[in-house]
């Protein structure tokens, strides 16, 4: 070849396929950008540089959730209060996620993961060794050493109380009580102030009930009139009372007396049926009492002897001041007349009044003074004539020397497993087991609102496959044959309407797979807004379960009720006033029985310690939330931190896979941000929405997204709304325009004209 210049080439073109050349300075800069991330990705792949660590995820890919956006792990960093908001940090591993595509999650926005175990804040409280608890004797257990025989009760109640009711000594607020309540001169009204579950619903119904079976009866009968009217502020308490004072009136002695229950939620015309035919003693709430007392001619207080305000100071906290005032009023004018001279047998010559409460604070005061008359004050411990406790004293109130306090400082991200951990430690962990107690352990958690309970309460019924397991309750289930025998065809008709109308929403006990898979605890949820009857089937339900048993629940259940055998108390959400934290931890050391009652605060909410030992002069015991995590997720740091962190992210996925759970947590977690921000004025300071990260307060929730995004959603969707309702009336109104036009128009003839 005469253009041959002799030059030879070598080139190595290597055995794989040729890559495409891009040019450094072509394109837009974005191309570019992704261009070189895209050759850095494959330059670490190539030299076999697998993920770095642990991250989180490689656990999103493992549980088969990712966002139907990029996922980008962002960690919220915790802000002091005053300071600026808080930074972000992102983190890249390196990961495309190109050879797993995400699942596309119903009803979500861009979501933020973010660890469980960094930039959570730090408690100021130095950590404390934990220590064994300090529980003194029973304060409010009966006194062994004493009995009912002294009081001179009724030798027929006694035998009764022994047989019927397995309670053979009195506690020490009942042997002061009821000495004053016997009392045949009637000089006196009562203030009756005692610790939680000392017995204070028998110190003045067992006087109540001898009195009256003492009375001459030849001439009474269930139409002799009311002789005794109890008030109480929930209908939980009232039904409670009610059921004691019916076990009371089964005495030999007491046949002839009648009780009567009207509570509200249901018709009044059963109600007033029920009066018409007679009541002697009448429990009720101080709402439907003035509804009846104003509206129900049948009832007669004219022969009222006693009137009885249980709960006083639950009563003014709730706003039944004005209710109870008219109350009053209506039962002095009333109370004149005296029905027969066997009236004066036994009975008090005037009626007197028995204010029991936990606390004497203002509003208990004011009303001890507009109700009682010539007051005897009754104590556990001693008893003061006319007089209230007054200034700091007022405040003050008493736990259980046999209860064992403890509270766990726990970073809102942790919030949600540091509660499973608890619960779970009380069900299935070896402690349990090893003591045999595991299968009869009975707790109570409280939360701030009613959304809250129903968002927990389906969390931890779900099943392994996200179904919830039903539990149908004795109420509903085992007596319902032994109940249609005693029912007319009209009251089985309307049973069953009742029961149609419960849908599986207004469903209040299940189980409880996640806490133990192979003997799941029964779980019962309880609040406000539920329908009367539910309400009464899950306390019923709650009550007769003598197996592993929770109730998720408002304060609704923390005053007054007397739960038994409850073994726990968490108080997963702080109460609202600290004389409602008595009445938390007073569910559970009842009557002389152990009990543990924990809290959970945020790291920013220590100062209510303080609180605390203000009121009842004794500081609760520590216990670390890596503890609680420690026992249900064993293993090495790593590793438990790992499992927490999956469990996390199970609850997330459960989350996000319906549309339905997604709200229900969404509502939960804007209910619990708003019930924060109604704490007492005296607590703001420990309790200052303003410090909440609510970035981690979702995270406690199961959410991945960031609080503004659901609140920038809500806008959007309430704007759209509002614009298509604003076009459509827009339309409306051209429409009805021409057809106005079109009716005044000269060329619109009538045919009878043509």
């Amino acid at each position: 070849m005469a253009d041959d210049d002799g030059m030879l080439v070598n080139f190595d073109l290597g055995s794989g396929p040729a890559r495409a050349s891009n040019k450094g300075g072509s394109g837009r800069w974005t191309d570019r950008l992704k261009q070189k991330k895209q050759a850095q990705h494959r330059e670490r792949r190539e030299a076999g540089e697998g993920v770095r660590g642990y991250s989180v995820k490689a656990a999103v890919r493992e549980h088969n959730v990712a966002p139907p956006e990029r996922v980008e792990e962002e960690v919220f960093v915790s802000r002091a209060p005053g300071a600026g908001m808080g930074t972000k940090r992102k983190r890249d591993d390196g990961e495309e996620g190109e050879d797993h595509p995400p699942a596309k999650a119903t009803g979500a926005s861009k979501q933020v993961i973010s660890s469980l175990f960094t930039y959570n804040p730090e408690s100021h409280i130095p950590a404390k060794p934990s220590t064994a608890p300090a529980v003194g004797p029973a304060s409010n257990a009966p006194m062994h050493d004493s009995a009912f025989g002294p009081l001179k009760i009724d030798s027929r109640l006694c035998t009764h109380l022994e047989n019927k009711m397995s309670i053979t000594a009195p506690t020490s607020i009942q042997s002061n009580a009821i000495p004053y309540l016997l009392d045949q001169k009637d000089k006196h009204d009562v203030f009756i102030q005692a610790q939680t579950g000392s017995g204070k619903t028998l110190a003045f119904l067992l006087p109540i009930v001898h009195r009256l079976m003492q009375s001459r009866k030849d001439r009474s009968s269930r139409s002799s009139g009311v002789f005794a009217l109890i008030l109480g502020p929930t209908r939980e308490l009232c039904q409670q009372i009610y059921s004691v004072l019916e076990v009371l009136l089964r005495c030999s002695g007491a046949y002839w007396l009648v009780p009567g229950l009207v509570i509200g939620g249901e018709k009044k015309k059963s109600e007033k049926a029920r009066l018409r035919k007679g009541v002697n003693i009448l429990v009720a709430t101080p709402g439907r009492m003035l509804d009846h007392l104003e509206n129900t001619k049948s009832l007669d207080v004219s022969s009222a002897r006693w009137l009885v305000l249980d709960e006083g100071d639950r009563m003014m906290d709730s706003g039944f001041e004005e209710t109870l005032n008219k109350i009053l009023n209506i039962v002095n004018e009333r109370s004149g007349a005296s029905k027969g001279a066997w009236l004066e047998q036994g009975l008090p010559k005037r009626r007197v009044t028995v204010l029991c409460s936990a606390t004497i604070k203002a509003g208990v005061e004011k009303l001890g003074q507009d109700a009682l008359k010539d007051t005897v004050y009754v104590k556990a411990d001693d008893h003061v004539d006319g007089k209230f406790a007054s200034g700091a004293n007022a405040a003050e109130f008493s736990a259980p020397a046999q209860l064992d306090q403890q509270y766990s400082i726990v970073p809102a991200k942790l919030r949600l497993v540091t509660l499973g951990a608890a619960l779970k430690n009380m069900f299935v962990t070896k402690r349990a087991a090893r003591t045999g107690d595991s299968a009869a352990n009975k707790a109570i958690v409280f939360f701030s609102c009613a959304d809250s309970v129903d968002y927990h309460f389906k969390l931890f019924t779900r099943s392994l496959d996200g179904k919830v397991e039903t539990e149908d309750s004795d109420a509903e289930s085992d007596n319902d044959e032994d109940e249609d025998e005693g029912e007319d065809d009209g009251e089985k008709k309307e049973k069953k309407v009742m029961k149609k109308k419960t849908s599986p929403a207004d469903a209040a006990i299940a189980k409880a797979p996640v806490l133990n898979g192979t003997n799941p605890p029964i779980l019962h949820r309880l609040h406000g807004s539920l329908p009367q009857h539910i309400r009464q089937q899950t306390l019923a339900a709650f009550t007769k379960n003598t197996a592993g048993a929770v109730l998720f629940c408002t304060d609704v259940a923390s005053r007054g009720l007397d739960l038994p055998d409850i073994t726990n108390v968490v108080q997963y959400d702080p109460p609202f006033a600290v004389d409602e934290y008595v009445h938390r931890i007073g569910r559970t050391a009842r009557a002389g029985r152990k009990g543990e009652a924990s809290l959970f605060l945020l790291p920013n909410e220590e100062g209510y310690l303080d609180v605390i030992k203000r009121g009842i002069g004794a500081e609760p015991r520590s216990v670390a939330n890596e503890e609680l995590l420690r026992k249900v997720f064993p293993g090495k740091r790593y590793d438990w931190e790992l499992a927490a962190t999956e469990w996390q992210l199970a609850v997330e996925k459960w989350v996000l896979a319906s549309p339905t759970t997604l709200d229900l947590a969404r509502n939960a977690y804007k209910s619990h941000v708003r019930a924060y921000a109604t704490h007492v004025a005296a607590e703001k300071s420990v309790f200052n929405v303003r410090n909440l990260h609510l970035g981690h307060i979702a995270k406690a929730f199961g959410l991945r997204e960031a609080p503004g995004g659901m609140q920038r959603k809500k806008a959007r969707k309430e704007g759209k709304d509002e614009g298509e309702n604003r076009v459509e009336s827009y339309k409306s109104d051209r429409m009805l325009k021409k057809a106005m036009e079109a009716m005044n128009s000269e060329f619109n003839v009538p045919k009878s004209v043509r």
